[in-house]
């Protein structure tokens, strides 16, 4: 098996900590740069409770911008108000030329903090496409009697070499007490369902159910499935009897100490779920690797209150998908299921997360990778619903007037400023609705979207969401080219 490996700069937040102890709680800090970095380091001082001045950027563009619902200066403005804050430099290439600048500004030099970045390495294993026998692992030709975890698959037509690299992720792990559920679910490809068994005959851990009908396939085709659908979820409630779970898509694939890791942390924490980071590439550039969507900086978050837990999403935004958890078997099915029993077809991996979320009450949140997702436009979801306008439009009423609003309902309840800290959840949800709008409008005339578009204009009128909006020269502008290509006629792409 082929093997890439990858690089990525992070924050070291454990630093930046230690240099705002030396200060008196409450002193107030002036972040330089409202870039990436700024509003990753905005997050983590919200988590922690640091008061935050106002952003700095010399860019005179973006000073009528309110990040955060934060004022963006000059750097004339911010020497005329200054008033002995915090500075933290946050620019990753010109760090060494503002803090020259700073300092011969006359700014005092035990108050400038430069950003420290820590260089995070790892490797992804790409699929062998020769390969097309099991690789000589060491099988379990029985399984421990409880087991305390199910790794839990649920899959459909995979391509014979993503679907060996997902198994054998799975029975290659070093901590090896474990049951491996898979549900065969209505493969018709001829391979998928053999590969399957095949693993199955060699490994005792495994064990199969298999339907004759899936569900997602289902609702493409406009039948009801929710009978179908409830009695899947009984099925797989009743099998499932270890105290943790967790998930694995067949194209995706555990480092090794992803079992080790997560387990040994939730039985050390008393913990109801730990948290991973991501990473991501592309089917077909595996070099276009990245972090998936969590701009954690600390390396650990434990969460054992409530108002941890929601500070702790603040700066993480986790978890953000089911299958990038270890969490109690209870808590995963509970939500599993208030998932799939959505009336509206709503069944995605946001929604549930945020529900096992909700009904954990102690949360660990890390930054180390575990996982890597592999995106195909091939898979049976991200084919269909990605080019579903109505299914967006669903998903996107249900970010903005469910997820969003509970988020911030959640920080009013907590005595904190709802609007700031909601800021980042809203910010990718922004973010969100205009890149799927503009991958729909790539491939449905402008004749098939105006429906769409009208109640998309709709959606994005919430209150606090045109707020977000209104307040970032760039979701302006994205959202100025929407309605042009719509009322003004603009055939070419949304986004350059």
């Amino acid at each position: 098996m082929n093997h890439y490996e990858y690089a990525q700069d992070l924050i070291n937040a454990e630093k930046l900590d230690a240099f705002l102890n030396r200060f008196d709680t409450g002193t107030p800090v002036i972040i330089y740069g409202a870039g990436n970095n700024g509003c990753l380091c905005a997050q983590h001082l919200l988590r922690i409770g640091v008061p935050i001045k106002c952003f700095v950027d010399a860019h005179k563009d973006i000073q009528n911008d309110k990040p955060y619902f934060i004022d963006i200066v000059s750097p004339r403005r911010m020497k005329a108000d200054y008033d002995n804050e915090v500075i933290i430099i946050t620019p990753y290439g010109n760090s060494e030329f503002v803090e020259e600048f700073l300092l011969m500004a006359d700014f005092p030099e035990d108050k400038i903090y430069k950003l420290e970045f820590d260089k995070t390495c790892f490797e992804i294993k790409l699929p062998d496409l020769e390969q097309h026998t099991p690789s000589q692992l060491s099988y379990m030709k029985t399984m421990t009697q409880n087991p305390p975890i199910t790794v839990f698959s649920l899959i459909y037509n995979t391509p014979e070499h993503y679907l060996r690299r997902s198994i054998e992720s799975v029975l290659n792990q070093s901590f090896r007490e474990f049951m491996y559920f898979i549900v065969d679910h209505g493969s018709n490809d001829g391979t998928t369902s053999r590969i399957i068994s095949e693993y199955a005959e060699l490994d005792k851990r495994i064990k199969v159910y298999r339907t004759e009908i899936n569900v997602e396939v289902e609702r493409q085709l406009g039948r009801d499935a929710t009978h179908f659908r409830e009695a899947l979820f009984q099925e797989i409630k009743k099998r499932v009897t270890t105290e943790y779970m967790c998930c694995l898509d067949s194209d995706d694939f555990y480092a090794r100490d992803y079992l080790k890791y997560t387990y040994t942390n939730v039985v050390e924490q008393f913990a109801d779920m730990v948290c991973i980071q991501s990473s991501v590439y592309e089917e077909n550039n595996h070099q276009n690797v990245r972090f998936l969507w969590y701009p954690i900086l600390s390396s650990e978050i434990i969460a054992r209150s409530e108002k941890e837990k929601w500070l702790a999403f603040c700066e993480t935004r986790m978890p953000e998908a089911a299958w990038s958890v270890l969490v109690k078997s209870e808590i995963y099915l509970n939500a599993f299921h208030a998932s799939w029993s959505c009336p509206n077809g709503l069944t995605t991996d946001k929604k549930m997360s945020f529900e096992m979320l909700k009904a954990s009450k102690c949360v660990i949140f890390t930054r180390n990778t575990y996982y890597t997702l592999t995106l195909r436009t091939a898979s049976v979801v991200g084919g269909s619903k990605s080019s579903d306008w109505k299914y967006m439009l669903t998903w996107f009423d249900w970010m903005i007037n469910e997820w969003l609003r509970e988020t911030r309902d959640r920080y009013k309840q907590l005595n904190l400023n709802a609007k700031q800290y909601a800021y980042p959840l809203a910010q990718y949800i922004v973010t969100f609705v205009f890149s799927m709008s503009d991958k729909l409008m790539k491939h449905r005339t402008r004749q098939e979207l105006t429906e769409f578009y009208h109640k998309l204009e709709d959606i994005l009128m919430e209150e606090y969401i045109s707020q977000v909006i209104a307040y970032r020269k760039f979701y302006r502008d994205w959202h100025q080219k929407i309605k042009t290509y719509f009322e003004g006629g603009d055939d070419g792409a949304i986004i350059g």
